[in-house]
Parts: C-alpha cells; sequence; structure tokens
C-alpha cells in the first residue's frame, strides 16, 4: 500500500525518525538478569543500624504522631538508603532498604513503625485477621487483609507531578483545622519531597554512570535516564516513556519506603493511552518501540 502524494505532503511536517531505544529488551535481556541476580545476591543489605537510629529518634519525641514519625523516617531513609541504576535497563526503581527481592510488603527499614515497641498489638491483629479466612473454611487462597494489596494515585503522580502534588498540600495546610490534619499533610509533603530526593540521587548516579561507561549506546542511555530522573516523577509527564518510568518508580520506591507492599498497579492501559497516542500522533515513537519499553 503506497500512501497517496496529497496525504505525504500533509504528514510532511513530522519528525523523519522515530526515536528509538540504543538497545532493545531483547538484546539485553541476559545481561539485565545477570544484573538484578548480582544485585539481589548481595542481600539483606544492614539495615539494622539505620532502624535502631529511627527508633531511638522517634523515642525521644514520645509527643509526636504516627504522621510525625511517618514525615521523619522519609527523608532518613531517602538519604540513607542505597539507590541502583541498572546499566541495563532504561529505567530507575531500586532503593535498597535490606527488603528481600521477592518482599511481599513486610521487611526492609521501611517498615520500622510497624516494629516500633507500641505497634505490636496492630501487627497481632493483621495476623488474626489474615488466619481468620482460613479457620473459618472461607478462602484457601490469598486472604486480602494484609499490608500488601494496596495501589497508589498513579494518575495525579502523572498529571501533577509530585511538585504538584506537595503544592496542593501545601495549599490544604493553609486550611487545615486540627492538629491531626497538619499532621497528615505534612507527612504527605515529606512523603513526596522523599520520592523526590531518591529519583535526583538515581539521576546522579546515571550521570556519573554515563561518564564511566565506555559502551556508546549504553552511556547514551545512562545520559537519557539520568536527565529523566531529574524531572521525573517530580514535574508532570509528557512522553510515553515518562509514564512508564514514573509508574514504575513510584511502584518500587514506595513500597521499599513504605515497608507496605503495592502490588495493584491499577488500569494501566487508561492511564499510559494519552501518552502513546501522543507519542504516536507526533511521530515520535511507534508501536515497536512501545512493545520493546513495555517489555522492560
Amino acid at each position: 500500500y503506497r500512501v497517496p502524494p496529497a496525504r505525504c505532503r500533509r504528514t510532511a511536517t513530522r519528525p523523519a525518525r522515530v526515536e528509538r531505544m540504543p538497545m532493545s529488551f531483547l538484546d539485553e535481556r541476559a545481561s539485565f538478569e545477570a544484573e538484578l541476580e548480582e544485585w539481589f545476591g548481595r542481600y539483606p543489605w544492614p539495615s539494622d543500624a539505620l532502624e535502631a537510629q529511627l527508633h531511638a529518634h522517634s523515642a525521644r519525641h514520645p509527643e509526636w504522631s504516627p504522621c510525625q514519625r511517618k514525615a521523619y523516617g522519609y527523608g532518613r531513609i531517602a538519604e540513607a538508603c542505597p539507590v541502583r541504576v541498572f546499566r541495563h535497563s532504561p529505567f530507575y526503581f531500586e532503593l535498597c532498604t535490606g527488603a528481600e527481592r521477592r518482599d511481599l510488603g513486610t521487611g526492609g527499614v521501611g517498615g520500622w513503625l510497624k516494629r516500633e515497641p507500641g505497634n505490636a498489638a496492630l501487627c497481632q491483629g493483621s495476623a488474626e485477621w489474615w488466619s481468620l479466612p482460613g479457620q473459618l473454611c472461607l478462602s484457601v487462597g490469598w486472604p486480602m487483609y494484609d499490608d500488601n494489596h494496596h495501589t497508589a494515585g498513579y494518575d495525579a503522580v502523572l498529571r501533577l507531578g509530585l511538585r504538584g502534588l506537595v503544592a496542593a498540600a501545601e495549599a490544604r495546610l493553609c486550611t487545615a483545622q486540627t492538629a491531626a490534619e497538619r499532621d497528615f499533610l505534612e507527612a504527605a509533603i515529606a512523603g513526596h519531597r522523599a520520592l523526590m530526593r531518591i529519583a535526583e540521587r538515581m539521576s546522579e548516579q546515571a550521570a556519573q554512570m554515563a561518564r564511566d561507561e565506555p559502551d556508546e549506546r549504553i552511556r547514551q542511555r545512562l545520559a537519557r535516564l539520568a536527565a529523566t530522573a531529574a524531572r521525573v516523577p517530580a514535574e508532570p509527564l509528557t512522553t510515553f516513556i515518562e509514564a512508564l518510568a514514573a509508574v514504575l518508580f513510584v511502584f518500587r520506591v514506595l513500597q521499599y519506603l513504605e515497608g507496605n507492599g503495592l502490588s495493584v498497579l491499577g488500569h494501566l492501559d487508561r492511564m499510559l493511552i494519552p501518552y502513546l497516542r501522543h507519542d504516536l500522533a507526533s511521530g515520535a515513537l511507534d508501536l515497536e518501540g512501545a512493545r520493546d519499553l513495555l517489555r522492560h
């Protein structure tokens, strides 16, 4: 099928070259899997000292609310826990909190508040809820009364960026009526700023890796990753790869930061299709390039 000449003239303003990643997923799958095995083979990362510091500081502030403790923990974890950018992935998502590779939301220093002395009853109550469906022969599968099956507000992150969410919370602070409301909003602000700081650290690491990288194709991608992480998910998104990067970053990093599992991604098709359509219409991406990004 040949496009009629008139149609060619109408589409002549589109970019002549479709943007592609320097290397495809299938090119790098084995190398990426080897990177993952090497990284997770170092686990568990020793998080006991950091968690002890969190508990000690918390104990010095008996007047703090749970939200104030969360706010403090966010800041400490965002600075103290190692980040890892992988050479063979176009995305950034790994924060080491001491959680095991397949942890479902209970391990790692992110869950330190669950192990505060006053919260033992909460954990015990959760365990009792877990066992109840089985005891009553209501379920032989995974019970949903746990700290794993949660999701994040990806739509808001994609639309507003984390800075936009911080600005919205700061505006709400001006009209907060109670101390509990102020504590919650301040913790939300601290949590979003912690996520931005972690992305900033990943950007810095990727930039350093790009400077040291001998492979030109990987160096190009690391440089692009560094530029993306410097603004995503802090700012509103414009492209398909940015939307994918934001969802994966929030999905992975937030569960490390919270010590809770985020097993539910939500309606990815509905969230991502506007960005895919935009890139296809502009000529910045084709369907095969989009499929390759999703494989990653």
